[in-house]
């Protein structure tokens, strides 16, 4: 049984794909320089689904994709993004 639905529309329509809790799910969303990759999963213990997003150099390639943080509902019940502790480049 589908557990997530990932849907993007572009100058071909709409489309969408499911997943289930064992799959997950994926999709991205590309630029020539730049773009965002999410990848969803389902976690049985603490039953919660965590979506996992990553900024990319794009379909041009080149360079390494940064993870920036999740999406998950907190103990609180929020729905909530924690940022990715990143650390700050050296000064030149």
């Amino acid at each position: 049984m589908a557990h997530f639905i990932a849907m993007i529309h572009g100058n071909r329509g709409p489309a969408s794909r499911l997943g289930t809790e064992k799959s997950g799910i994926s999709a991205s969303a590309q630029g020539w320089n730049s773009g965002v990759s999410i990848r969803g999963w389902h976690q049985d213990n603490g039953d919660q689904d965590i979506f996992e997003v990553h900024a990319t150099t794009g379909s041009n390639g080149g360079g390494h994709d940064r993870f920036l943080g999740s999406v998950l509902r907190a103990a609180d019940g929020h729905i909530t993004f924690v940022a990715a502790q990143i650390p700050k480049e050296n000064p030149q």
